[in-house]
Parts: C-alpha cells; structure tokens; sequence
C-alpha cells in the first residue's frame, strides 16, 4: 500500500512539477525513456525468473499457467465489455478504415506483430543471461524495478502534462471509469474460477489476474 501511494507520488510530481518549454520536443524523449523504462523492467523480471526456474518442467508448467490466464481473461474482458455496451446507453463507435490494399494491411499487421514481439526477446535475453551467470541478486532487481517504477509514473505523469490530459478529466469520464471497472471485475472473477478449477489458492489466483 506505502509503495503504491508513492509510485502515484510519482505521477503527481511527473505531472505538476515537470515543466518544459518546448513539449513537442519533450514528448519524443519521453517516449523513448518510457519505452527503455519498461525493457528494462521485463529484462529484469527474465532475470529473476531464471533464479527460480532451473527445471524445464518449471518453465512449461509456468508458460501453460500463463497461456490459461491469458485466454480466459481475454475471453472475460470482451465478453464483460460488450455486455457492458448492450445494457448501456452507449453511442455507437465506429472504426474508420483507410482503403488499402491486402497486401498492405498483411505488412502493417506484421510489423505491429514485430514491434510487440521485441519484448518477448527481452524477457527472454534476461532469462539467458540469468542461466548464464546464475547469480541471485533478486533483492537488488526489486529495489531497481521499484525506482524504475517510479520513473514511469513519473514519465507518464509528465505525458499527460504534455498531451494536456488532466488527471481530474480521466477520473470525470464516467463512462471510461465504468469500462476499466468491467475489465477489473471480468479479470478477478476469471482468476477466482481458475484458482477453484486448478486448486490454486484463491488470493494468490486472484493477483495474478490482477
């Protein structure tokens, strides 16, 4: 709880304190340094993990638990949504599409595939590397993804800044709040069905859902 009260320190020092004058010129290194912030972070969890995961039995049984959870709160959360915009008054949102060609589309939807796979690779790296190395620093990895943590928020404290997206706005959007709302009870219910399923003990299922 202290250390979620003050990673959304973070947020509010990031977004009230950190000024500059040129924000298009800003908001490209933000960017960046978000995109860095969070390599870094699933490198380090790659290198955790293979601290205690020196089995391959423990690997494929950790990568099954991950694709249950995976599909099931996927399934959860778009069923909990359009139920969600069926019972509501909600106006209809339509997607407009740019005229493409097939073969155009099949080259953007790879290369959106390529982008996300990047982080795969870097889980993976971490992983390797811990293998190779196989020292226990895991105290040390904690404290450095906290701090890194805090950079994040402090970062995308200052993007919203910059984006001019006030913290007060998010929260008066009643109909995005009641959205997140639906995803949250979609992933919890879905993590107390597989614990009760899998025999996994209710609150540790239900964080990792979370």
């Amino acid at each position: 709880m202290f250390e979620s009260l003050i990673l959304f320190m973070g947020l509010l020092i990031g977004y009230y304190f950190l000024k500059f004058k040129n924000p298009v010129q800003y908001l490209k290194i933000a960017n960046r340094s978000l995109d860095i912030i969070v390599i870094l972070i699933i490198f380090m969890m790659g290198y955790n993990f293979s601290i205690f995961a020196h089995t391959n039995s423990i690997i494929f049984e950790v990568l099954g638990l991950s694709l249950v959870y995976t599909v099931i709160i996927f399934i959860a959360n778009i069923l909990g949504i359009r139920l969600f915009l069926k019972t509501t008054k909600a106006k209809k949102f339509i997607a407009l599409e740019h005229k493409s060609s097939y073969e155009n589309k099949l080259i953007n939807f790879l290369v959106l595939v390529i982008k996300s796979s990047k982080y795969i690779v870097y889980l993976l790296l971490g992983y390797i590397l811990g293998e190779y190395f196989d020292i226990n620093i895991t105290h040390i990895i904690d404290n450095c993804v906290f701090i890194l943590l805090f950079g994040l928020m402090l970062i995308i404290g200052l993007l919203l800044r910059l984006e001019n997206i006030t913290i007060l706005g998010i929260f008066k959007n009643r109909f995005a709040l009641k959205i997140v709302a639906m995803v949250i009870f979609t992933s919890i219910t879905s993590g107390i069905i597989i614990g009760l399923a899998l025999n996994i003990p209710l609150k540790e299922s239900i964080m990792v859902s979370s």
